[in-house]
């Protein structure tokens, strides 16, 4: 976790140097200042939740790939439709839309599939 830290506060000190300090770039260094005491907060308060064993780091991995074929056949969907001018797209609304759906599909698939109780 120090090394995340390490790596956040890096790219905050990195934006700063490369972009200046304007308006944008402090917003998005204060965001990731409260993104990192949020999480340590929370990692504090209820170690119980962050505790791993092999069946958690199991149900973790198969979340993970749900997941990623989940972005994988959206990805290939995006495409096709791309492809036939049904909808054309730009690079920054393809990337949004891979980033949010890996975020919640994560997140949905974890909740899923810990919900189960164990997987096969």
């Amino acid at each position: 976790m120090h090394a995340v830290r390490s790596v956040m506060a890096a790219m905050i000190i990195g934006l700063l140097a490369w972009k200046g300090p304007t308006p944008e770039t402090i917003s998005i260094g204060i965001n990731i200042i409260l993104i990192i005491a949020l999480i340590t907060y929370m990692r504090a308060k209820y170690p119980e939740r962050y505790m791993k064993d092999e069946r958690t780091d199991k149900l973790a991995a198969h979340a993970a790939s749900w997941s990623w074929m989940i972005t994988f056949i959206t990805v290939t969907i995006l495409f096709w439709i791309d492809y036939v001018k049904y909808i054309e797209f730009t690079a920054t609304q393809i990337i949004n839309i891979i980033f949010w759906l890996m975020l919640f599909s994560i997140m949905i698939t974890r909740w899923i599939i810990h919900s189960k109780g164990d997987i096969k």
